[in-house]
């Protein structure tokens, strides 16, 4: 047994060529003993059709004239052969005349029967007049075989000893001991030492041969193995350095690819954010070119001066909500934690940002809060506001991209709260994705609209922030047109930074 306990490699030589060669000599002895075997019963037979044809000659004039004591005298002396068991004659009318069996072989195990006519010839014509049966004896076939065939087993069964200890002789000789040689080396040298002499086999360099051969590769392999090892360990140092200097221009590059996509989709709604301030400004300033005029009134000009000025203040306070949200969504205005904010009031800044579009085309975008109105307090989820506006602003930028061409498009936002969580939905009556874009619209740089219409990080970006939120997004194929689900935790544990 070698050091981890595996058989040794002389005992499997050892063992496969007694295995073989017995194997062999026993599969030799067996066609041997089977082709004997062969040609005994052969000859047997011929002896069998040998007797019918002289006891048939014998005893046919002898059964004509019924000369039963003659008949008995002849085949008596036929009985004193060893191989024959039993005769039997039969008369025309199939009576037994005559039957005996040989005191020789009383008791025998393997016998075969033959029949043949006794055949008359009265000189007119032949006739048959009965039937002999012989019944032969193969037990001293068989038995002579048997012992022929053990005797040589045992024979051959020697001689694939002997043979198997001269090859093994010999294999260990040229293979074995080498071998062991070379394992013993790498035991007792796992790693290459400088200025080690490596093998030597002995008589093997002034005799060369195959394993010669073999021991100055194995040779010239060792005495490089040291400085490649020392190479690799320089190279590995280095490349990893690479990787840690890789990872950082790769998180550099996301982080850059991210704002290019926030400020993709920024540009997007400047054009509805502009519609958007513009039509309160032009109250603004209508209503104040009204309230210069009736300064200049004396009749009722306290009670109409209140009420445009009381329109300019709600149209400033829409400006500044406005302007809040993109600042809140382009998250230039405060620090990216985690804080309660009010469901309602989240809904409210994304439908802000992403009316002016839908107004500006004459698209539909409604807001479904039914679900919320059913609870007795406002609902609060803990997140990072402008990361959520952002995702909820994606999906609607998507509906609108999706209904744009239909006459009557509209795309619905809503949310409800089950249990610990809040359901976000964004609806729309597009015609729906399919299966095998299904499958795909959550991988980076993937898009269906035309080329310069779309980075393909939207739904990514979106995916990643949810992922990240311990929540999930997903595409409801069961709904009426398109719609996505996002599913959020209301509270997070206090390994987030919250403020309050």
């Amino acid at each position: 047994m070698n050091a981890k306990g595996n058989t040794s490699l002389a005992r499997k030589i050892l063992v496969y060529l007694f295995v073989a060669s017995t194997s062999v000599a026993a599969v030799i002895t067996l066609v041997t003993s089977f082709v004997d075997y062969r040609q005994q019963s052969q000859e047997l037979e011929n002896t069998t059709v040998q007797l019918q044809d002289l006891a048939s000659r014998g005893v046919a004039a002898l059964l004509w004239n019924r000369d039963l004591e003659s008949i008995e005298n002849q085949l008596r002396s036929i009985l004193g052969n060893p191989a024959v068991h039993s005769v039997e004659v039969w008369d025309e009318q199939k009576n037994s005349v005559f039957k005996a069996s040989s005191t020789l072989t009383t008791h025998p195990v393997y016998t075969f029967t033959q029949n043949a006519p006794v055949i008359y010839n009265d000189g007119t014509e032949k006739k048959i007049i009965g039937s002999i049966s012989f019944t032969m004896s193969k037990d001293r076939v068989i038995n002579d075989v048997a012992s022929r065939f053990l005797l040589v087993l045992i024979l051959n069964g020697i001689k694939a000893v002997l043979v198997s200890t001269f090859m093994y002789m010999i294999l260990k000789r040229l293979l074995i001991i080498p071998i062991q040689d070379l394992v013993a080396y790498f035991r007792k040298n796992p790693l290459p030492v400088a200025g080690d002499i490596r093998l030597n086999f002995g008589d093997r360099k002034t005799k060369p041969d195959e394993w010669s051969e073999l021991v100055d590769f194995v040779n010239q392999r060792e005495n490089s193995l040291e400085a490649l090892h020392n190479q690799n360990l320089s190279t590995i140092s280095t490349q990893a350095q690479t990787i840690e200097v890789a990872k950082e221009e790769i998180q550099l590059e996301k982080a850059k690819v991210e704002f290019s996509a926030r400020m993709a989709e920024v540009g997007r709604m400047a054009a509805g954010i502009a519609h958007e301030i513009n039509n309160p400004l032009a109250i603004i300033t209508g209503n104040l070119s009204r309230l210069k005029s009736l300064l200049g009134a004396a009749k009722e000009l306290d009670a109409r001066i209140f009420e445009l000025i009381e329109k300019i203040e709600k149209c400033g306070f829409r400006i500044a909500k406005i302007t809040r949200a993109l600042l809140l969504y382009s998250h230039q205005d405060q620090e990216m934690a985690y804080k309660l904010v009010s469901i309602e009031d989240l809904l409210g800044k994304a439908i802000n940002l992403s009316q002016g579009r839908f107004s500006a085309a004459g698209r539909k975008l409604s807001f479904r809060d039914e679900d919320l109105k059913l609870t007795t307090q406002q609902v609060s989820i803990e997140c990072c506001e402008s990361q959520i506006l952002q995702v909820l602003v994606i999906l609607i930028n998507n509906s609108f991209d999706a209904i744009k061409d239909q006459p009557e498009g509209w795309a619905e936002l809503g949310a409800k709260v089950e249990g610990d969580r809040v359901l976000f939905t964004v609806t729309d009556s597009g015609a729906g994705i399919s299966e095998d874009i299904a499958q795909k619209i959550f991988t980076p740089f993937f898009t269906t609209k035309a080329l310069g219409e779309g980075t393909g990080l939207g739904l990514s970006i979106a995916f990643g922030v949810i992922k990240a939120h311990l929540g999930e997004i997903q595409l409801n194929r069961q709904a009426k047109g398109t719609q996505f689900v996002v599913m959020l935790p209301l509270t997070h544990t206090q390994s987030h930074k919250l403020v309050a």
